[in-house]
């Protein structure tokens, strides 16, 4: 995919080239090979987003069933960095201990026969920063999930999310590195979220989707940036009050 989308922007650059030839007018060198740096960035910027959407599909789809270690939901957490994190409505684990929870391991009430968790991806936006080390995205994730309760019977529930998460490159290939969700609202697949009587996530710590007032947390996009210390993050820092 980088050498045809290389090949192209080759063709574009020679093409640009001899068409200012053939109306006379005289580009230098020096405004071409410019040109031609500001396209090959254009295009690694589309090869990095494509690949960030690509390692969130595979973590939604490894996240189902429980990634083992070689799996592609192991390899696409991060590896070397150390302040790797993982939260949920406002809960937050480090290091290993995030490692684990975004390979979705940690989820007793998801180790059971006929249990399921599918969170899908949906609505990407995705910022690279421009020294092209770390990236940040925003992610709808509606989920339908089912578990075994303390009585030994499953119940099912529609699970919608919202997600603000960084990325960070390890050895040329983007990985998970800060990974928040927030819970817009749980309610069972039978009851109208509409209804109150369907709010099943009582312990969550802010005021989560109602018709009443809406949802208190509006995750905040990312916006073009140059490198990560000058941008937010959406992990805070271990140690540290939100």
């Amino acid at each position: 995919m980088a050498k045809k989308g290389l090949i192209v922007l080759l063709t574009l650059f020679i093409g640009g080239f001899i068409g200012s030839a053939a109306f006379g007018q005289d580009p230098s060198t020096k405004d071409l090979m410019k040109e031609l740096q500001e396209l090959k960035k254009a295009n690694q910027a589309v090869l990095d987003k494509q690949e960030i959407e690509n390692l969130m599909g595979i973590r939604a789809l490894q996240i189902k069933g429980g990634a083992k270690p070689g799996d592609a939901g192991y390899r696409e957490t991060a590896a070397q960095a150390k302040d790797v994190c993982y939260g949920e409505d406002e809960s937050y684990v480090y290091g290993d201990a995030a490692r684990t929870a975004l390979r979705g391991m940690d989820d007793p009430a998801f180790g059971k026969a006929g249990t399921l968790k599918m969170h899908m991806i949906t609505t990407s936006n995705i910022q690279i920063a421009e020294d092209g080390k770390t990236a940040k995205g925003i992610f709808y994730s509606p989920g339908y999930v089912t578990e075994i309760g303390t009585d030994g019977k499953a119940k099912a529930a529609w699970d919608y999310k919202r997600l603000g998460v960084d990325f960070i490159k390890e050895d040329g290939k983007w990985k998970i590195w800060h990974f928040s969700a927030y819970t817009e609202f749980v309610t069972p697949p039978n009851v109208a979220w509409t209804d109150k009587s369907s709010v099943t996530n009582t312990n969550i710590k802010y005021q989560t989707w109602s018709p009443e007032t809406g949802a208190e947390k509006r995750l905040k996009g990312p916006v073009v940036y140059k490198t990560f210390s000058e941008t937010f993050s959406y992990c805070p820092a271990e140690g540290s009050k939100k």
